[in-house]
């Protein structure tokens, strides 16, 4: 643990890759221990100087991505530190990797039990989360979608409205409209088939229309759907075919 405060950037650097390294195998053992240790808040450090070594940077987000995937009693010690404000500061950061790898670890924190999703969406972040599927690099498109697609897997309902009104629905069609890239349309194409179950309650309950297919319908996604019945991936494919004859008036799309 010392070894992260030294000055000597080799020193510093061979300490992260062996944290990495361990942190690697999501031992629950070593995990535990690294906690214990505090190499979290060393982390934090590293993460908060704005002109640290990038890849100092990465590393330091590899460990905290791979705590992240451990228990819940880590991860909400992690919460504890303030962990979502510490990588929120650097959702704009210049260099793509480390832009990634904040996605990433939000992606595994979106994985978690309900009372983390709750805390993690409570924290009001997801505004700037949803502004991340226009960055240039897609591999932290990917990671943005994932991580809205894991939020709204298992979440309550109320966690979905206010998705919804913060534009989850909006971020969807943008992407299936100016997207091709099969993994990041899949995930655009899971999320937005969940939104569209959750608004089948307010059918049920009022006997109405399903008010996120209406809103769909109203910014234009019918379209963006429709073209991606010539995506060449089958996947893809068949999952907007499947939305388009569940929620849709389906005659012309069978």
């Amino acid at each position: 643990m010392d070894n992260l405060s030294l000055v000597d950037d080799n020193i510093i650097e061979d300490s992260l890759r062996s944290f990495a390294n361990v942190s690697n195998s999501i031992n629950e053992f070593a995990l535990n221990l690294m906690m214990e240790l505090g190499i979290p808040q060393e982390l934090f450090l590293i993460i908060d100087n704005l002109v640290i070594n990038t890849v100092f940077m990465e590393l330091a987000l590899k460990i905290l991505g791979n705590l992240l995937c451990g228990k819940d009693n880590i991860v909400d010690q992690l919460l504890g530190y303030d962990i979502i404000k510490v990588l929120a500061k650097h959702l704009n950061h210049n260099s793509p990797a480390v832009r990634r790898k904040i996605m990433w670890c939000f992606s595994n924190l979106a994985a978690g039990n309900s009372n983390q999703i709750k805390y993690f969406v409570d924290t009001g972040i997801f505004k700037e989360i949803f502004e991340c599927v226009k960055d240039p690099n897609m591999n932290v498109v990917k990671e943005t979608i994932i991580t809205i697609n894991n939020i709204l897997k298992d979440c309550e309902i109320e966690i979905c409205q206010i998705f919804v009104e913060m534009g989850c629905l909006d971020v969807i069609n943008h992407l299936i409209n100016t997207n091709m890239i099969p993994e990041i349309l899949i995930h655009a194409l899971l999320t937005l088939r969940d939104i569209f179950n959750f608004g089948m309650t307010f059918k049920q309950n009022n006997d109405q229309k399903n008010p996120y297919v209406e809103y769909f319908i109203e910014i234009g996604g019918t379209n963006g759907l429709e073209k991606l019945q010539m995506h060449e991936n089958n996947e893809v494919y068949n999952l907007a075919l499947d939305i388009l004859e569940g929620y849709f008036s389906v005659q012309k799309y069978i």
